[in-house]
């Protein structure tokens, strides 16, 4: 995806510093778009990520702590916008953990709809983009073991598993506020990510991914 595709508008209702970039929405793929989540869309957030399929795969905050991530310099909030409706779809948080050692780190990344490429196409535009703003040499993501689907998902893109020694496993686990023992880190970095080879349809389903 070329810098000019990425560009889609500054909106006057956006919310929240971005890493210390501009606000502003980008395209992520044929049926959505990726835009600064608003106070106003943390209803649909709270929904998604508290509806029945996704409630074993991912970490569930109160409508407080989203709003401080919308908040923080440090931190990301993104909606996954349907072209369509305009209706979120699906969000991304993410943290600035370059200082740290760990590069961009995707907290968490859920969509609503299923199977169709959507989490997959957002991952990687949202990766991509940051590189772009960030100039981070990686981006890194925490998994459930037993979520297979999303592991699938990472791997198409580039992300690979990693093998941190006990202490860098345990201050990434304090970064990001806790998981579990066995859970899969797995790391992309701007030259081995992969374009997302997802064929998205027009079909929704409920749940989604990960932690």
């Amino acid at each position: 995806m070329s810098r000019k595709s990425r560009l889609v508008s500054l909106r006057s209702d956006d919310h929240g510093p971005r890493f210390g970039g501009l606000a502003r929405s980008f395209r992520g793929g044929p049926s959505f778009i990726l835009r600064p989540t608003q106070f106003k869309d943390l209803d649909a957030v709270l929904a998604i990520e508290q509806h029945p399929d996704n409630h074993g795969l991912i970490g569930q905050w109160s409508r407080d702590h989203h709003a401080s991530a919308i908040e923080r310099g440090d931190r990301e909030h993104w909606i996954i916008e349907s072209k369509a409706d305009h209706a979120p779809i699906g969000y991304i948080i993410a943290y600035n953990l370059i200082s740290e050692g760990f590069g961009l780190y995707v907290k968490r990344i859920t969509v609503s709809e299923k199977s169709i490429g959507i989490g997959r196409m957002a991952l990687h535009s949202f990766v991509q983009d940051a590189f772009c703003r960030l100039g981070a040499d990686s981006a890194c993501l925490v998994v459930y073991r037993t979520n297979e689907r999303a592991q699938r998902s990472y791997r198409a893109i580039g992300f690979v598993e990693v093998d941190l020694d006990a202490s860098d496993r345990t201050k990434l686990r304090k970064l990001d506020g806790g998981f579990p023992d066995d859970a899969v880190i797995m790391r992309v970095q701007p030259t081995t990510l992969l374009a997302p080879n997802a064929s998205l349809q027009s079909r929704p389903a409920p749940g989604r991914d990960r932690r």
